[in-house]
């Protein structure tokens, strides 16, 4: 996974990260990067490196 997420972010800064185990036995990792301007956001991957979601940081909804 981290492999993956250096090769599809390569200028971000990693801020936080987890693993995720989901009920049914699936595992996914979730990061949160900080790039260029400040800006963050969560991206989930799965066991195999697949990104399967970005969530942008920073808007009303969203509490530190």
């Amino acid at each position: 996974m981290l492999a993956a997420l250096v090769a599809q972010f390569p200028d971000h800064k990693i801020e936080e990260a987890a693993r995720i185990t989901y009920p049914d036995g699936r595992i996914a990792y979730e990061a949160e990067l900080e790039g260029k301007n400040d800006k963050k956001f969560d991206a989930i991957f799965s066991a195999d490196g697949t990104l399967l979601k970005r969530i942008e940081l920073g808007g009303e909804n969203d509490k530190d």
